[in-house]
């Protein structure tokens, strides 16, 4: 969510440091940012962007981070199946 000039991560600490004040003089709640990585990762799953695409976003080396912790969230995972069941048994049906 916050990376240097170059792309980079920043540092934890420096975040934190700049956060506090940011919300004071935004007269904003103050969350947590991890909270905010939180928001971000189940609105891009909700809007539909892939897994991996999400992980590498938030710096993971992989997407089995976001499918645990995220998983529950990820739209249409069971109605592609159930689609999927559908029209097999639909052209079962049919003799197919």
């Amino acid at each position: 969510m916050f990376c240097t000039i170059y792309g980079g991560r920043l540092d934890q600490t420096r975040i934190h440091g700049h956060w506090t004040p940011a919300c004071a003089k935004a007269a904003i709640p103050r969350y947590r940012v991890h909270d905010l990585l939180h928001s971000v990762a189940s609105s891009l799953i909700g809007a539909g962007m892939g897994l991996l695409e999400i992980a590498h976003m938030l710096g993971h080396r992989n997407a089995t981070m976001v499918t645990t912790v995220y998983g529950h969230i990820a739209p249409g995972d069971h109605s592609g199946a159930a689609a999927m069941m559908e029209a097999n048994l639909a052209r079962h049906e049919a003799g197919f």
